[in-house]
């Protein structure tokens, strides 16, 4: 019995003093600095291409440098201590360089440990001594995959310290001889023997985790909310403008459409679209960037996952925005607490106020099927103004269209239907009391529309056949059969209102609950 305990024992320690295998501990869903016995990090050196060389750098105190920033995945097959080491930044891994990808020949019997074996002339260069470390993609042959794999060692009495021994070589990541405290310093693999410049510790950069919050502090879909930064209590802004491609920014909370923005269900897991009550647009990353720093704009939707967010609950009722195909979250440039500060992505910074957002209520309301009787905001597919009766009271009036105000009774308009059984009703003005009708009756393009009192006649009355287009609707005039229309298609405040032939985005109005 003494015998099988001392032979267990010497087994352990063999295994404990030459293989000095740890069982990492290291979290595929974190990132990672790689930080020498040097006192410095492993660093991609700038913006490294294909086959470019890593080197060292002073370690970021922040952890928040992302040049010095490494996630891990497990070999495939594995016991779990053999990684992928790919670069957050660049997502290209690390390899023992291959300076003779081309040549495959064999070159003989050789011996490992006593037994032969067959060497390519690539392997044989891959094994010399002062081979520099580099960046490549991701290498599918097999043979050659093992260049790119790295095995977690522990260094023997220190448990605080490991090393990187790669599978291909069987020889250690190390800052070259002479370069230990110099930034740039070359990255090499050479004999493991658990030297100051092999000897490393990974220090853990904790992305917050994308798992949903409780419900009851979920936003709602479907519901407009300001999304106010933590850092500086403004709030998300489209700027008011329209067009695809214009950079959101921060602003002061001002109650107007350009700041109410809602969830859309992507149909993609718990990811979802984030959408402008004012130009009805969908918040993306520019050109569908992954690097730090890019734009966030408004586009029209398009189904990619550069426009797809998911919710990362932080605390308070705070949320980080991911992006789903960045991984980065949005961002407020430079920490800026000014208003006009543009929107774009960066890594997820743990504390980072200006990556969080809280979802306030907004006033606006979503635009609905109208219902007979109800007050609407009637608002214009091509400017997003709504139509005013310009706050007066008397007749002949002529309506025009206006930047959306809450509460502005000028903007208020309700239909009222003459009879359930006919498709017929009436545009009342909650200013005045009075109703939207052709001037004069007249059947020419171009005639204003006015306010009158109503008298029933059929150039007041109006109808709507048919849905025109994705939730917007025409309203055509029962005498003269034309449409409701902003002259010239114009974008500016103070536009008349026309009736026209049935044509063009000018004519497509949708219905938002008056507020």
């Amino acid at each position: 019995m003494k015998k099988y305990s001392l032979l267990t024992t010497f087994i352990f320690l063999y295994f404990l003093l030459y293989h000095h295998t740890m069982l990492a501990q290291i979290d595929p869903s974190k990132h990672y600095q790689i930080v020498f016995d040097t006192g410095k990090a492993l660093d991609i050196g700038g913006a490294p291409g294909v086959n470019t060389p890593v080197v060292q750098w002073d370690a970021d105190p922040t952890g928040n440098n992302i040049n010095q920033l490494w996630k891990f995945s497990v070999v495939p097959g594995s016991d779990g201590s053999n990684f992928y080491i790919q670069s957050v930044k660049t997502e290209k891994y690390l390899q023992v360089q291959d300076l003779d990808h081309a040549s495959w020949t064999e070159k003989g019997k050789y011996k490992l440990k006593g037994k032969p074996f067959q060497k390519t002339a690539w392997q044989m260069k891959v094994v010399e001594k002062g081979t520099v470390v580099v960046l490549d993609e991701r290498e599918t042959n097999t043979l050659k995959a093992t260049a790119q794999q790295w095995r977690y060692v522990q260094v023997p009495g220190n448990p605080q310290r490991q090393c990187f021994q790669n599978l291909a070589s069987g020889q250690a990541l190390e800052v070259a001889g002479g370069e230990a405290n110099k930034n740039g310093g070359r990255i090499q693999q050479w004999d493991l023997n658990y030297g100051v410049t092999q000897r490393l510790q990974l220090k853990t950069k904790i992305i917050i985790p994308t798992t949903a919050p409780p419900t009851a502090e979920s936003p709602k879909t479907e519901t407009y909310y300001y999304l106010q930064f933590r850092h500086s209590g403004k709030v998300l802004d489209n700027t008011g403008r329209l067009e695809n491609g214009v950079t959101a920014i921060q602003w002061g909370m001002a109650g107007n459409q350009n700041q109410a923005w809602k969830l859309v269900g992507s149909g993609d897991g718990s990811y979802y679209y984030i959408q402008s009550l004012r130009s009805n647009k969908i918040l993306e990353v520019k050109d569908g960037a992954v690097h730090n720093g890019a734009e966030i704009i408004q586009n029209d939707r398009n189904n990619q996952d550069h426009q797809k967010w998911g919710l990362a609950h932080t605390d308070n009722n705070y949320f980080q925005l991911i992006n789903k195909k960045s991984g980065k979250v949005l961002d407020v440039a430079g920490i800026s607490h000014n208003d006009g500060t543009k929107m774009t992505q960066w890594e997820a910074i743990a504390g980072g106020g200006n990556q969080q957002v809280k979802f306030v209520p907004h006033p606006a309301k979503a635009p609905v099927d109208a219902i007979m009787g109800a007050w609407y905001f009637f608002q214009f597919k091509h400017s997003a103004k709504v139509m005013d009766n310009t706050g007066k009271l008397e007749n002949g009036v002529t309506a025009i269209q206006w930047g959306l105000a809450p509460g502005n009774e000028n903007q208020a308009w309700r239909m009222v239907s003459l009879n359930p059984n006919t498709p017929y009703f009436y545009i009342e003005s909650k200013k005045s009391g009075k109703v939207l009708e052709v001037k004069d009756g007249s059947m020419d393009g171009a005639a204003e529309l006015v306010q009158n009192p109503y008298t029933g006649a059929d150039h007041q009355l109006w109808h709507m056949p048919a849905m025109a287009q994705n939730g917007y609707d025409r309203i055509y005039n029962k005498k003269t059969g034309k449409c409701l229309d902003v002259f010239e298609i114009s974008h500016n405040d103070g536009a008349k209102m026309i009736q026209w032939e049935a044509a063009g985005d000018n004519q497509l109005i949708r219905f938002i609950p008056f507020y």
